[in-house]
């Protein structure tokens, strides 16, 4: 006689999905780690991309800096006595007003460095960064540089998008809270440019991951910000830096190593605060601190006068 088929009982189905369930409980925290090492190592690997570009930038311009908006935007200047003040490109001192993150990255877009998609990292966490995808290409016009309106006034060139945001320090509340980047970048005020060129230097810091501002290390500034939850767990910030030779590193402190500013009572640089005044006479403008100091962020604005400026790597 043939035997009767048998089936799974309801037991077995029971103990089956039981099992599948164990199983994928134990390896979702291991898959959910194993993106996050992925995103960290592209978020790395679009750093260097940008720098990169930044000292292909350095070497066309013949200057061995890296692109500061403000010698590209020039202040108005005279030809001589009697002569209208106007704008000539590539000439007049530099216009500081222009150095600042948003401008930086829309310059370098605006050339076809690189893509709008590449200042924004893929392990970004705040809602207000996102890619800058209706990028206006057709706004670049540095002719009006020379041009001088009937009523005196200067008709300006165009040299990048200003639609390019980099308003990271607003609530996401606010209308203006406009991000379209993820990195901090050294400042390029006064004594510190000599920093910012390409150096082929490992002690030099050119770009890095967010941080809470001015460097953090504990309260509310460190405890809610959201660069935190970007490359480890929730409790404690990591990123990654870009040094002046364009070789890259992964950190877990502010202290990197071999980058040191020993002055005054300060022996260690806490790269994304402003630490100079510490030689200084207190009121931030002594030059030779200036320059050995490391001041990573996203700068928005002049507040305080040239060579100063904000520094708001830190969203509210």
């Amino acid at each position: 006689m043939k035997k009767p088929e048998r089936g799974f009982t309801l037991v077995e189905l029971l103990v089956v999905i039981a099992i599948i369930a164990l199983l994928i409980g134990l390896l979702l925290p291991a898959l959910a780690k194993a993106q996050r090492s992925a995103r960290t190592i592209k978020d790395a690997s679009q750093m260097k991309e940008m720098h990169k570009s930044m000292l292909t930038y350095a070497n066309d311009d013949n200057t061995g800096y890296l692109p500061m908006p403000s010698y590209v935007n020039r202040m108005p200047m005279s030809l001589g006595a009697g002569s209208a003040v106007q704008e000539i490109i590539g000439q007049g001192e530099p216009c500081e007003a222009y150095n600042k993150s948003e401008a930086l990255w829309s310059l370098m877009i605006m050339k076809e460095y690189f893509n709008t998609d590449l200042p924004v990292s893929p392990s970004e966490v705040n809602p207000i960064v996102k890619i800058h995808d209706s990028y206006n290409y057709d706004v670049y016009d540095p002719t009006g540089d020379a041009l001088v309106m009937p009523n005196g006034g200067d008709q300006y060139g165009t040299y990048w998008d200003p639609e390019f945001k980099m308003n990271i320090h607003y609530p996401t509340s606010n209308a203006n809270a406009i991000c379209h980047g993820s990195f901090a970048h050294g400042s390029f005020y006064g004594k510190r440019r000599y920093n910012w060129r390409n150096r082929n230097d490992s002690a030099t810091l050119h770009m890095g991951s967010r941080a809470p501002a001015n460097g953090a290390q504990s309260g509310d500034a460190y405890k809610f910000c959201p660069t935190i939850r970007m490359h480890d767990d929730k409790k404690t910030w990591a990123g990654n830096h870009v040094h002046g030779d364009n070789h890259t590193t992964f950190n877990k402190t502010f202290y990197l190593p071999g980058i040191n500013y020993e002055c005054g009572s300060i022996l260690k640089d806490n790269a994304y605060a402003a630490e100079f005044d510490a030689c200084g006479d207190g009121s931030n403008s002594n030059p030779g601190a200036s320059a050995g100091d490391v001041w990573l962020g996203i700068f928005t604005c002049n507040t305080t006068g040239f060579p100063y400026a904000r520094n708001d790597a830190l969203e509210n």
